[in-house]
């Protein structure tokens, strides 16, 4: 049987006053009531009308609501239980009730999503907090007829009953606290893009092709050549150099090192008269313009221009001249610097740098380093300590293939190496009279072997390998 009850109005408070205890068997002993501003159920257990979701928050916590009927769950079994209102007993939920209530949470989950935001908002059934817990903050909103509150983070729930817990309500204040922590939402037009519009980038640079073999011109600022005509019959390269010299460092070729001039010649082998100069500075072609043309040399007069290069003929990769290599340009970059470095002039006596070194002949017999070759590094172990008497030894070199026997000592000073001239000289060593001289600088000690030579070393030193 229902439960009568009345409401009387005592200032800005309305107290529900039951005017019988209900003694229906329904779930948790509640009957219902319905206020203007909310729904009250009795509560056995306290003896008073309460809040009808504060049935989510009992004491056992076994009851729960979903807005049509009452669930409850056993504790031993773990077995769900569903309130049937028309027989007024529980019945155990079936597969079909799970299946439904499955396709209904899914509908409202995709009813509930927000186009406008691109990260998914939680709008699950789960309850986020309990009303209980925030039912210190929570203040009731005529315009959603349900209960909200502001979290820590200003975010505002309401409570669904439907889903029985707190939702966000997403409004133009949650979308834009929303972007500032999550990501931002482009709300421009597509006309708007199509006038930010960047311009194109311009087209990749493509590689330089390689140039087609034919005739090129030198400018007048890279021309370091000048051809010179009137030249006497007579003259040879050296003669040439001297006279181009005068305005100049003519260039050398690193690879021969000589230097690069030429002397035209007719067809029969004579001198025409005139030729080619080549300076390592660009600026001596101004000084040969100035001081050489219209110059006399050996009752000739000369003339000089700036050489110029005319395409004679088909053009020929054959002759045109190897590129060179790194190396050779290097080496030719130091043979120039070396040319223009500023060097103080040699003081009146100072001596040569090549009066440092001892040549030493008749030291030994070659045949005795074909037979035991160990000997070399004895001998010149034997004469770097000998030597060492009479200052500081910078190099012993032996040249063991040379017939006379040779040795060189280099000393750190010329003076060292006269008093090693002194002690050496006529000095017998190992059953021989020493030589000792000073060396001029020019010749060559080292022998080369010839192919036979060679080959009987080799097979001889297989030989001993062998034994």
């Amino acid at each position: 049987m229902l439960a009568l009850f009345r409401i009387i109005e005592m200032g800005d408070e309305s107290i529900v006053e039951a005017s019988e205890t209900p003694e229906v068997n329904e779930p948790g002993n509640l009957e219902s009531n319905q206020d203007p501003s909310a729904d009250y159920y009795w509560d056995e257990t306290s003896k008073s009308w309460v809040l009808k979701d504060g049935i989510l928050n009992n004491e056992n916590g076994k009851y729960m609501y979903d807005g049509s009927t009452y669930f409850y769950i056993d504790e031993k079994s773990g077995t769900k239980y569903k309130w049937n209102n028309d027989k007024k007993c529980w019945l155990a939920e079936t597969k079909e009730d799970k299946k439904r209530k499955n396709e209904d949470d899914t509908e409202s989950e995709c009813d509930s999503s927000d186009e406008d935001i691109k990260r998914p908002i939680h709008t699950s059934t789960h309850q986020i907090e309990p009303i209980s817990t925030a039912s210190q903050n929570r203040v009731w909103d005529d315009s959603l007829k349900t209960y909200v509150y502001p979290d820590d983070d200003g975010t505002l729930y309401y409570w669904d009953y439907e889903k029985q817990g707190w939702i966000p309500k997403v409004d133009e204040d949650f979308i834009a606290n929303y972007q500032m922590n999550y990501g931002f939402i482009d709300n421009t037009s597509e006309n708007d893009k199509q006038e930010a519009k960047p311009n194109e980038l311009p087209s990749k640079p493509t590689k330089n092709l390689p140039s087609q073999p034919g005739w090129f011109e030198i400018d007048a600022a890279h021309n370091n050549k000048v051809y010179v005509s009137g030249l006497p019959e007579d003259i040879n390269d050296d003669d040439f150099v001297e006279l181009m010299s005068k305005c100049g460092l003519v260039l050398k070729d690193a690879s021969t090192n000589k230097y690069k001039i030429k002397l035209y010649k007719d067809s029969n082998g004579y001198m025409k008269g005139d030729g080619l100069c080549s300076y390592i500075k660009v600026e001596s072609v101004e000084l040969a313009l100035t001081i050489l043309d219209g110059y006399q040399y050996k009752g000739n007069q000369l003339h000089v221009e700036r050489a110029q290069f005319s395409l004679k003929g088909d053009y020929n990769p054959s002759l045109k001249p190897r590129k060179k290599r790194k190396r050779d340009k290097e080496k030719q970059m130091k043979m120039q610097q070396k040319l223009f470095d500023w060097r103080p002039d040699k003081m009146r006596g100072e001596r040569n740098s090549f009066e440092r070194v001892v040549v030493i002949t008749n030291m030994f017999d070659v045949d005795e380093f074909k037979s035991s070759p160990e000997l070399i590094l004895q001998f010149r172990e034997d004469l770097q300590e000998e030597c060492s008497k009479c200052g500081t030894v910078k190099k012993v070199i032996v040249y063991d293939a040379n017939p006379k026997g040779v040795a060189q000592v280099f000393f750190s000073s010329p003076e060292e190496a006269d008093v090693c001239i002194k002690l050496m000289k006529g000095r017998w060593f190992g059953g021989r009279q020493l030589e000792a001289d000073t060396w001029d600088g020019k010749t060559k000690y080292k022998m080369q072997e010839t192919a036979e030579e060679e080959s009987a070393r080799l097979s001889e030193w297989a030989n001993h390998l062998l034994n």
